[in-house]
């Protein structure tokens, strides 16, 4: 396999006897395939492919290469191929099927050796982010069957598109309809913007938590509808809701100098502070 150079091909299928088309050294080194399903090595713990070779050509070093049926009976398989990936990555292939005619795989490239075929590169049409422009650009993603990620995009600093640090999103749709759309999702965002500086926790039924480096540094808590919040930030604390509850003890102003609340004129009605004797 020749690299930075231009590789003159070998003979192609017209010559030796079919129809395929003309073939470079590459095309006996690797080969592509399907990953048919998955297990983890008993000795080694391993992620391990089955996988079938796409039938092609079948050459040996000295004799003119010789054309294989398309067909993948006739193509290589190996049932315990040990995969080989980016650090830290692992994960198995959900297995084939077919939905509507169309037939949803894993493809796998593979090196071919001595020994076998070993997968180092993968493709899966199953693996998509939510929405049609997705990822943008300087976009990178961990992403997962049934359209959660995570996503790390660049936030740009003057003329360095990525000098602003990194935006993570994790997203967690559910509730899909007919046509696969998720009608909801959880989200967690790390947004380090300059004046946008926050983290937010929100729950797809409107529930969130949110930090920002706003002028008070608040912490806001929120209710699904909005109208029930707790703030916390550099003023202090305050409390938003139709109706407060405090179960317990309860202390308005210093603590050491504190006495129970008594009926009289010093403590007037209120239709907004109760107290339970």
């Amino acid at each position: 396999m020749r690299f930075g150079t231009h590789s003159p091909g070998v003979p192609s299928g017209v010559n030796v006897g079919g129809g395929s088309s003309s073939s470079t050294e590459s095309d006996f080194v690797m080969r592509f395939a399907t990953a048919v399903s998955s297990s983890l090595s008993e000795r080694t713990g391993a992620v391990q492919y089955s996988i079938a070779g796409i039938a092609g050509l079948d050459f040996t070093i000295g004799e003119e290469p010789s054309i294989v049926l398309d067909d993948d009976i006739e193509a290589e398989v190996t049932d315990n191929a040990e995969q080989y990936s980016a650090p830290g990555i692992i994960g198995r292939p959900l297995p084939p099927r077919t939905v509507d005619g169309d037939e949803l795989h894993m493809d796998v490239v593979c090196v071919q050796t001595v020994e076998g075929i070993v997968p180092i590169a993968y493709r899966d049409l199953r693996l998509a982010m939510a929405g049609d422009a997705a990822p943008g650009e300087g976009v990178l993603a961990f992403v997962g069957y049934g359209g959660g990620f995570h996503s790390m995009t660049p936030v740009e600093s003057g003329a360095d598109p990525a000098g602003g640090g990194t935006i993570h999103v994790i997203y967690c749709p559910y509730a899909f309809d007919g046509d696969g759309v998720a009608q909801k999702a959880h989200s967690i965002i790390l947004d380090p913007t300059p004046g946008n500086e926050s983290i937010m926790i929100a729950h797809a039924n409107g529930l969130a938590i949110t930090m920002s480096n706003e002028d008070k540094k608040a912490l806001l808590l929120k209710n699904a509808s909005g109208d029930a919040t707790l703030r916390l930030d550099d003023d202090g604390v305050t409390i938003t809701a139709v109706q407060i509850v405090l179960s317990g003890g309860v202390i308005v102003g210093e603590p050491v100098f504190a006495v129970p609340l008594l009926a009289g004129p010093a403590s007037p009605p209120s239709t907004k502070f109760y107290v339970s004797p």
